[in-house]
């Protein structure tokens, strides 16, 4: 991408998608999003076993935890952009905002 046509990119507090693939492609990265992942599988087993001793106290929490985890794992530069631009009648998914 030329240094123009970057210029106009659309951007979240300063980074392009270039720049989101790039850290996206980072080993570092990858690690991260593997940790988040395999945590959140983790969580998930966790609650499993809980659930089926009947002693989870918290599903609300362990499925909010676990759904966070894979959530993260999944971000793309267009979530990002979509919750930064999105209008102020639109909550971050598009909703839109009760009045």
């Amino acid at each position: 991408m030329n240094d123009k046509a970057k210029d106009q990119a659309p951007r979240v507090n300063d980074i392009t998608a270039e720049d989101f693939n790039k850290w996206s492609t980072n080993p570092v990265t990858i690690a991260y999003r593997t940790f988040l992942n395999d945590f959140g599988d983790q969580l998930i087993r966790d609650h499993d076993e809980r659930w089926l001793a009947d002693q989870e106290e918290n599903e609300g929490e362990a499925r909010g935890r676990a759904l966070t985890h894979k959530e993260l794992v999944s971000l793309k530069f267009e979530h990002m952009l979509d919750f930064y631009i999105s209008t102020k009648d639109e909550e971050p998914d598009g909703r839109e905002t009760a009045e």
